[in-house]
């Protein structure tokens, strides 16, 4: 039955918890489901009212479950299914926000005026002491994609009947009672925010406008009073996806999937230069993406370019793969992680040839000088002048930090003395993933940040909060390591430069980071750990990518001489070049 033909419902919804899942038998259903207790009580008791008589599509009773090909196979035709439904029912799971929520905010006209505010009161009255106000379809991966290709989204909430366990709260105990702020920081922000970027992300999507935020502050009133909100479809525009640049809302993303896969099948679909590769659940994720700019090389697809390229691995200089991604990149573990990968400066053509990037010419002429970052007589004052005059050169990139993957590791000063050694101990117990072998650097960083004052919301910060700054920085000066020290300006180059902490691991078997100064300035560049040995008879250029201005930033590239084309062997923070006079 071909879908353009065919009056159809879409289904979106999150699968739950692995722990919860089980093949459960629904009435109405020849085969078992896998699914947990909440969506079998949604299928029997709400599902039939909410479709009533009209076809629709959902992956657990369309899709056979047990047969991983079909599973994966089925990732190629979501853009279709979704784009063309004649509207999406989205299935949020009963546990985040309620009736209270959408009564708090009422009708919202335009998103400058205090919305999410207004949601922060009834929700320390009514939800903070049941869950962590967790909104799955906030938080996965799939509902994502599902929900900015559908021009008309209706939501509905599974009826409320307890709270899994393994959404209860662990509430602190060594640390006191929770403040107002430590709330809203921890459990209340992160979903506010998700839902802004979900909005802008579907009102923006497909078109060549900014952001319309009307459409985005009903998207929002849709959400939170169970509505239906549709957008303007654009014929044409949705089969020709202006590429990155439909993305660029999600760039901090903290959206998670359980197969690190998915962030290709998942995205890239939507895309008609790409096909989902016959053997996929059999492929890594470095093999997926290495074949996305496969296909967009030989299609003539939108132009993505790796920021990691070929050229930060030791590969012998006569050979020149077309186009220079390496499958050796760091696994994302985020939305925002896998679009970073995908946005770095296209390959330049400099001789010349007109392009998407600007070439400011050799370092040369700039008198760029380059140091290592740790080394015998480091002083830790400096070390901690250089990471405060990094942040001040990147402040695209640590303002997005402080309000996404910086939120994970956010500590509250206010209710408990804090110095430097209860940091790292409470940083290793708030770092339930395993993100960092030195968790305690992250929430360092925290602080590093929340002292220069660089968001507005810093403003609130008290003498007090000061005076615990001044505490752990004279612990970081008397009593740290220089492994400590090494570790702390590794992460501040990660987020200085773009690709963020999530890649630290990855980093430390690939890449350097350096101390620069350019002119009066002192920052942090990360350069593949494999320069100068294996390019030192390179030609080095800066390189300004201009194409989405979210993602502006500049590169280190290396160009053999007379050969196309270049590869990047590092990163700079995208504003201690923009002004060169």
């Amino acid at each position: 039955m071909p879908v353009g033909d065919t009056d159809y419902i879409a289904v979106s919804h999150v699968w739950g918890s692995e722990l919860e899942l089980e093949w459960r038998s629904v009435p109405g259903i020849e085969d078992e489901v896998l699914a947990t207790t909440r969506k079998v009580e949604f299928l029997t008791e709400q599902l039939p009212f909410v479709v009533g008589e009209s076809y629709f599509w959902m992956d657990i009773l369309c899709v056979d479950q047990r047969n991983d090909d079909a599973s994966v196979a089925v990732t190629g035709h979501i853009p279709t299914i979704f784009q063309y439904a004649k509207r999406t029912i989205v299935i949020k799971d009963g546990v985040g926000t309620k009736d209270c929520c959408g009564q708090a905010v009422g009708q919202i006209i335009l998103l400058d005026g205090p919305w999410s505010s207004a949601l922060l009161t009834p929700y320390v009255d009514e939800h903070a002491s049941q869950l962590r106000f967790d909104e799955a379809v906030l938080t996965r991966l799939w509902p994502f994609q599902e929900i900015i290709l559908s021009d008309v989204l209706q939501f509905v909430c599974c009826l409320a009947s307890g709270f899994p366990e393994s959404m209860e709260r662990d509430t602190p105990t060594s640390q006191g009672d929770i403040s107002f702020r430590t709330v809203e920081d921890i459990y209340f922000r992160p979903v506010i925010s998700a839902l802004q970027n979900l909005a802008e992300s579907w009102s923006q999507y497909g078109h060549d406008g900014g952001l319309d935020s009307i459409e985005t502050a009903k998207f929002i009133h849709a959400f939170l009073n169970h509505g239906q909100v549709s957008r303007k479809a654009v014929p044409g525009v949705r089969s020709r996806s202006h590429g990155i640049g439909d993305l660029a809302a999600a760039k901090d993303s903290g959206r998670r999937t359980t197969k690190t896969r998915d962030f290709v099948l998942a995205i890239m679909p939507q895309f008609p230069w790409y096909t989902v590769p016959e053997n996929a659940k059999k492929m890594t994720f470095g093999e997926l993406f290495v074949d996305c700019f496969q296909h967009q090389a030989e299609r003539g697809g939108v132009k993505f370019s790796p920021l990691v390229t070929i050229g930060w691995q030791n590969t012998p200089k006569d050979i020149l793969p077309t186009p220079p991604v390496s499958g050796n990149v760091p696994t994302p573990k985020t939305l925002g992680e896998f679009i970073r990968l995908t946005c770095g400066p296209p390959s330049p053509v400099l001789r010349g040839n007109s392009n998407e990037n600007v070439a400011l010419g050799p370092l040369s002429s700039y008198l760029i000088e380059v140091y290592p970052v740790i080394g015998i007589g480091l002083d830790r004052r400096f070390a901690l002048e250089l990471l405060l005059s990094s942040m001040a050169h990147s402040t695209q990139w640590w303002s997005r930090a402080w309000s996404s993957e910086l939120g994970d590791y956010s500590v509250e000063p206010r209710n408990y003395y804090i110095d430097g050694e209860d940091l790292v101990a409470f940083r290793t117990r708030r770092d339930p993933e395993g993100l960092l072998p030195r968790a305690a650097a992250v929430g360092t960083l925290k602080i590093l940040y929340t002292w220069l004052k660089l968001p507005s919301t810093i403003q609130r910060w008290t003498p007090g909060d000061k005076d615990n700054w001044s505490r752990i920085q004279s612990w970081l000066i008397t009593n740290s390591s220089y492994d400590f020290i090494e570790s702390l300006l590794r992460l501040a180059a990660l987020i200085s430069c773009g690709l963020g902490i999530g890649a630290y691991e990855w980093s430390i078997q690939n890449l350097t980071p350096l101390r620069t100064k350019f002119r009066d300035k002192r920052f942090l560049v990360l350069s593949s750990n494999l320069r100068p040995r294996s390019l030192r008879d390179c030609e080095f250029y800066l390189i300004e990518t201009k194409r989405v201005e979210e993602y502006e930033r500049f590169s280190l590239v290396a160009i053999y001489p007379g050969r196309v084309p270049s590869y990047s062997v590092g990163l700079f923070p995208c504003d201690v070049f923009r002004y060169q006079d």
